[in-house]
């Protein structure tokens, strides 16, 4: 039993690393996915076997806890794309009971909010509402493991829009959905600019820079830049959380490095994006647009139009925070044609809140109610 324990702990590892590897490809483009993708169904069936051998020892055994946890983080690019939707349920429940015995409450919580996604697709919409209210009420306790913190940043990758290359009805990004209830507790820690002002907050945002700090050195020490470039854009958020612009900005430049050292263009475009808005915070505007630029550049050549709308509905809001007006519009409008061609009324709505300002800045009031009126019409959907 023992001999037949350490054979699948082996192959367990091994198909991890299989996975890691191809998940990471994965974050560098629409081609670079679909490589990966076909490189994860020459393997799905060895994977799945460490998955369900991890999953199955989970309950007993704090090292295939573990592994179970990373198989799923590894491979989250993937499930939703290729495995049927009760099989993902099976998974997701998998982790969270692995989560469970590992006291790993944020995810537990994670679990929780992605099995709730998954039964509302499926149109059992009790238990979705059911779980969705077991999520968001579960304790974030940030005081635990730096192991917890590696497995945080390893849920981070951004992937590509998994909607629009396979036309699935979900679309899904780990690290989003995992920020959105972490930082409930933190009351918007590390969410873009949000700042943690009140002393809870800003204690748990403090234990949060605590493990991504620890997270980054263990990464380092093994050799693996993926991993420590996520850990340190982490540990760059927590520091913008707390105000700590400059310190973010020093933080982020090395992850930036590391990420250009690996040809990991989306990560690059995403740092970029999220450096603008830290040096707009600084009212360094040159140096904003400089990187806001770059990043749309980046997110063009690479085809992620989500990208492409979030670097130009920047590049707009710093050109309004100039005073350029006219040239604010010229990216608004593309932003907006951007938010339509991706159906995001949200996103489409945001926008012509931005784009009624800046004509009624410029004295055009006519533009400025047109604008309005659209956006009431939009809000109203």
């Amino acid at each position: 039993m023992h001999r037949l324990y350490q054979a699948g702990l082996r192959h367990a590892q091994y198909y991890e690393v299989v996975l890691r590897a191809a998940r990471d490809l994965s974050a560098q483009g629409r081609e670079e996915f679909k490589q990966a993708l076909r490189q994860f169904e020459k393997d799905q069936q060895n994977i799945l076997l460490a998955l369900s051998w991890a999953g199955n020892q989970a309950a007993g055994d704090d090292a295939a806890a573990q592994l179970c946890h990373r198989l799923l983080a590894a491979g989250d690019p993937f499930w939703m794309a290729r495995r049927h939707l009760h099989e993902r349920i099976r998974w997701l429940e998998l982790g969270r009971a692995a989560a469970r015995r590992l006291g790993q409450s944020a995810f537990e919580g994670f679990y929780l909010k992605k099995l709730s996604d998954a039964y509302f697709i499926s149109g059992d919409y009790e238990q979705a509402l059911a779980l969705g209210a077991e999520a968001l009420s579960a304790g974030f306790d940030l005081q635990g493991s730096v192991d917890e913190a590696l497995l945080l940043c390893d849920f981070s990758v951004p992937s590509v829009e998994i909607g629009e290359v396979f036309g699935e009805i979900e679309r899904t990004d780990a690290f989003y959905r995992l920020f959105d209830l972490l930082h409930r507790k933190t009351g918007g820690a590390g969410a873009g600019l949000q700042r943690a002002d009140d002393e809870d907050a800003a204690s748990t945002t403090r234990q949060a820079i605590e493990l991504y700090a620890a997270s980054a050195q263990s990464y380092a020490q093994s050799g693996d830049l993926a991993g420590e470039a996520k850990a340190r854009a982490s540990l760059a958020n927590s520091y913008a959380a707390l105000g700590e612009y400059q310190r973010a900005i020093e933080t982020y430049r090395r992850a930036l490095k590391i990420n250009h050292e690996l040809g990991d263009q989306r990560s690059r475009a995403v740092i970029q994006g999220i450096l603008g808005w830290l040096y707009a915070a600084l009212d360094k505007m040159p140096e904003s647009v400089e990187l806001l630029t770059a990043a749309l550049a980046t997110y063009r050549r690479i085809e992620d139009r989500r990208g492409e709308y979030l670097a130009l509905g920047g590049l707009g809001a710093v050109h309004a925070i100039r005073g350029e007006h006219d040239r604010a519009l010229d990216f608004y409008h593309q932003a907006r044609g951007l938010a339509r061609e991706l159906k995001d009324v949200k996103a489409e709505s945001l926008i012509l809140s931005h784009i009624s300002l800046s004509y009624e800045s410029l004295g055009d009031s006519e533009q400025s109610l047109a604008a309005a009126v659209e956006l009431a019409r939009l809000l109203e959907q």
